[in-house]
């Protein structure tokens, strides 16, 4: 049931989020006198409507998701529950290694057809929640490394070929190899860890509270390469305002993650 709910809360959200951002995208482009004047012809040339409308739609999606989780935070298993594992091994990781070509494929190539697997939500969730549901290194996996790698990979190709800001090697470095290799190793140790809790669950809640946080600023600090580096002491541009709201958010993660009681039912 607590599952059910959380999935309900996702795919409502979702569908209320999405036309909730592209409304105020429309909204922009269909008012244009309110934008001529006041406060809003101040602001209007440092926002990004397109990201506004991303924003806003991840914002309703992840505030319903965990409301969902909070909700029903009593019906959870407790972090002691072993493990239950249906998926051999191998084909796990033949599972994963498909997921991740094809991710790979869709993000970066031009290869007809496949480049086609990204683009539709259905599909690209299908194999990932099945992999999720049944192994025991998938969930880790795919919400650390994998779920980084386009990220990565399109900050890499933006700061390094694109605008050439940085050289090759510096770039390749910063923005993907260690960024990846940070995350594949808290998913290595994250899954690990399964074995060694006590039975308080405190080292489990306590270890998940540690790759959340890394997750998080991970992105944001990625996103921020991305964005050139809007500092906010400098000449504002339209990635200023929406650097400042995912640096707010992740304070957010960060305090609620302070000492995990939050979705802990105490």
């Amino acid at each position: 049931m607590p599952r059910r709910s959380a999935c309900c809360a996702g795919g409502w959200s979702a569908a209320a989020g999405f036309p909730l951002g592209q409304s105020l995208q429309a909204w922009h482009a269909w008012n244009p006198e309110v934008f001529a004047s006041g406060v809003w012809a101040r602001l209007d040339p440092h926002i990004n409507w397109w990201n506004t409308m991303e924003t806003t739609f991840g914002a309703v999606m992840g505030a319903a998701v965990t409301w969902g989780a909070w909700r029903h935070r009593h019906a959870w298993a407790p972090m002691t529950t072993p493990a239950v594992t249906a998926l051999p091994a191998g084909f796990e990781w033949v599972g994963i290694t498909t997921h991740v070509v094809l991710l790979v494929l869709a993000e970066f190539t031009d290869v007809p057809v496949l480049g086609r697997y990204a683009d539709i939500t259905l599909l690209v969730g299908v194999l990932p929640l099945a992999l999720v549901a049944e192994g025991r290194w998938a969930p880790a996996v795919l919400a650390l490394p994998v779920t980084l790698l386009p990220i990565a990979g399109k900050t890499v190709r933006r700061l390094v070929y694109q605008e050439q800001a940085i050289a090759p090697l510096a770039g390749w470095l910063l923005y993907g190899v260690v960024p990846l290799a940070l995350m594949g190793a808290a998913a290595w140790w994250l899954t690990r860890r399964q074995d060694l809790e006590d039975e308080t669950g405190r080292g489990a809640r306590r270890d998940v509270r540690r790759a959340l946080l890394l997750a998080t600023w991970t992105c944001v600090a990625l996103n921020f390469a991305f964005f050139a580096y809007p500092w906010p002491w400098a000449p504002w541009t339209t990635r200023t305002l929406h650097a400042l709201v995912f640096f707010a958010c992740a304070g957010v993660v960060t305090w609620v993650s302070r000492d995990g009681e939050f979705l802990h039912p105490g």
